[in-house]
């Protein structure tokens, strides 16, 4: 990696870790360069705008989230395995990863949810992509024989839904909280979760 492009990953780097502690709205172009020993006119040689920086630190926690949860449970075998693959793994993305504070991209979706533009585009496409994953995940363990088909109303978008709502509850309990029994909770809550969708 070159001088620019190590020094570009640094100050993305230090913006995500500002951003799960504070929040991507409140990072400014100011404090990045500070923390990461840049003058300002350094960093905009990098990034000419704070919406380019924010941009920047999601697809840096895209990545982080497909190194840390998703190809792991993928080397999993197909099926159930990879299910409890994939919620373990997102267990410990919410403990926190590489001095994150929880998962960010639930942080970003209550920050943006109500804020139109690109970086509100980028989270909800985060988000869309992490429940057509768990979908996926889903209609591999049907095709095994592990879980049964949807019906109407029991559908794979209505397993991600409920999936990652227990994903969200696990990060409130764990962080804001700090339920010594966050974990047990929500290992009994995806148990409940898989046994209605079990082959009987």
């Amino acid at each position: 990696m070159r001088k620019g492009e190590l020094t570009r990953q640094q100050v993305i780097d230090h913006a995500l870790v500002m951003a799960s502690e504070r929040g991507l709205e409140a990072i400014s172009l100011r404090d990045v360069a500070a923390e990461s020993k840049l003058t300002k006119s350094a960093l905009y040689t990098h990034f000419d705008s704070k919406e380019t920086l924010q941009l920047a630190v999601l697809q840096e926690a895209r990545e982080r989230y497909t190194t840390a949860v998703v190809r792991p449970a993928l080397a999993a075998p197909r099926g159930e395995p990879r299910m409890r693959a994939l919620f373990a793994n997102e267990l410990s993305w919410i403990d926190g990863y590489a001095r994150q504070q929880g998962c960010p991209f639930m942080s970003f979706a209550h920050e943006f949810d109500a804020r139109p533009g690109p970086v509100r585009d980028e989270v909800a496409s985060a988000q869309v992509d992490m429940r057509r994953l768990i979908e996926r995940v889903l209609q591999g363990g049907i095709d095994e024989g592990h879980f049964r088909s949807p019906t109407k109303l029991d559908t794979p978008q209505q397993f991600s839904f409920e999936y990652t709502g227990l994903c969200g509850a696990y990060q409130q309990s764990r962080h804001l909280l700090e339920s010594s029994l966050s974990r047990q909770h929500a290992q009994v809550a995806f148990e409940a979760l898989l046994a209605r969708w079990r082959v009987a």
